[in-house]
């Protein structure tokens, strides 16, 4: 892969990357019973998840571990032994951990490398994968130099690649915070005793999200869901109206948000309001039986029970004298 301006010495990987096995479990237990693929972004050599992300494959890894003065042979051994497939004849992670081209080792052939590995610079690329991809997406990413600008635009990729009601497990030393569809609901300090001789940090936070389907969800949740460790609260008292209404709509009302206009819907709106009454607070109204109303095309004013369709809202200063005749479901 090309080499980027994010390429250096302090994002290659190294052998003590790879999580402690106690950990390793931990997470493991969490996607066990996952509806949806999973996502292990910045992998290493990690085996976990449906899909890795990783600049390099484990392969292309073996010379990082064995330059890695924290790595032996039997921690080699402890990291690639999930990565081997087949039934090789030969002891494959002592020929590679040995070799000096690993790549080009015949054992390299009975460690998988292509099959659920995307190869991809994260800090440098947009994430290779549709909206709404995952239903757990995993990531360590590097620690050391990295710009706030990278982190928010990394966390801004996982949370986009992740389906709503989905979770994102972030382990750096930082916590990712920002106006995302995103709350988190669980905050763990993570100290790594086990490798604390081979100079692994000594402290993590470890980040477990929730993804919604709206930035408006995310913000009524964080008013009404107090316990939760960080929410994207509303910045005023206007995107709060907005995040009730939208998420009143969406989960109680069933509404999809192609039908309504949060500028129409939003009590503080004042530019368009009832012809009949010129009261802005409107309500649009689910499909009736019999089909007599598209969803969110028939709204209802809370004042007067009027009920025009949205191409009759009117601005207040135009509103008629005269009004017009109710309409029937």
């Amino acid at each position: 892969m090309a080499t980027t301006h994010h390429q250096s010495a302090e994002h290659e990987f190294k052998g003590t990357w790879r999580w402690p096995e106690q950990f390793e479990a931990w997470v493991e237990s969490l996607v066990a019973d996952a509806d949806g693929p999973v996502a292990n972004i910045c992998a290493g050599l990690s085996p976990l998840g449906d899909i890795r992300v990783d600049l390099n494959t484990p392969t292309e890894l073996v010379a990082s571990l064995q330059a890695d003065s924290g790595t032996n042979l039997e921690r080699a051994r402890t990291y690639l032994q999930d990565h081997i497939s087949g039934t090789p004849p030969i002891d494959v992670i002592s020929s590679l951990y040995s070799a000096s081209d690993p790549t080009s080792h015949p054992a390299a052939d009975y460690i998988e490398t292509d099959e659920d590995t995307v190869r991809v610079d994260i800090l440098d690329s947009r994430l290779p994968f549709d909206d709404d991809t995952f239903s757990w997406t995993l990531a360590d990413p590097p620690w050391k130099s990295v710009s706030q600008a990278d982190r928010e635009r990394l966390f801004s990729e996982l949370v986009r690649i992740t389906e709503p009601g989905g979770r994102i497990l972030h382990n750096a030393f930082w916590v990712p915070t920002g106006d995302h569809p995103a709350t988190l609901d669980k905050l763990v300090p993570r100290q790594d005793t086990e490798r604390w001789s081979v100079g692994t940090p000594k402290v993590s936070w470890v980040g477990i999200y929730t993804v919604h389907d709206s930035i408006h969800t995310a913000r009524h949740l964080s008013r009404t869901l107090p316990s939760r460790e960080f929410e994207p609260e509303p910045p005023t008292f206007d995107d709060a109206v907005r995040a009730h209404v939208d998420f009143e709509l969406r989960h109680q009302w069933g509404v999809s948000p192609e039908n309504y206009d949060l500028d129409v819907v939003d009590p503080t709106e004042e530019s368009k309001c009832c012809p009949q009454c010129g009261c802005s607070s409107l309500s649009p109204l689910p499909e009736r039986e019999g089909g007599a109303a598209e969803a969110g095309s028939l709204y209802e004013c809370e004042q007067c029970q009027f009920r025009p369709y949205e191409q009759e809202l009117v601005p207040k200063e135009e509103r008629s004298t005269t009004p017009p005749q109710n309409h029937t479901l």
